[in-house]
């Protein structure tokens, strides 16, 4: 089972195997194919990844299905469903055939990650160093901040 998991003794090293840098908290390189993005890590999204409708257009993917509506403080919105043919990488984790949230209401500058994804994997976080890291659930398992 995967989940989050504390980088308090500086395990993540810059440069390292499937370790991602970054400026603005926690937005990461990741790639749909062979086009690079943004993503924007959202713990407190159910969704596995939120991509805007311009952004799907650009890759190999199901149609959209509708999904039903949702909501953002002030603003209703209509949500669809897609089917990815090309992997998603995020670092060193991998996915295919990943069923992914679209709506043309979604930001254009990146492509939020939730815990429909990061859940069933390891995020590692490392805030001092801005260092983040998404693996497999087999790399490790949620251990107790002391």
């Amino acid at each position: 089972r995967g989940g989050l998991q504390p980088a308090r003794d500086g395990g993540l090293v810059r440069g390292g195997p499937g370790i991602l840098p970054y400026d603005r908290p926690f937005f990461i390189p990741i790639q749909i194919g062979a086009r690079r993005a943004t993503g924007a890590i959202d713990t407190g999204s159910s969704l596995s990844m939120h991509l805007p409708m311009a952004l799907l257009e650009q890759i190999e993917a199901s149609p959209p299905e509708p999904a039903g509506t949702a909501r953002r403080a002030n603003t209703v919105f209509h949500m669809y469903e897609s089917v990815l043919a090309e992997p998603v990488q995020i670092g060193s984790f991998n996915a295919s055939s990943l069923r992914v949230s679209v709506s043309r209401e979604a930001p254009v500058d990146h492509v939020n990650i939730g815990l429909g994804l990061v859940g069933k994997s390891v995020l590692k976080i490392h805030q001092v160093s801005k260092l983040v890291a998404i693996l497999p659930a087999s790399a490790g398992t949620v251990r107790p901040t002391p």
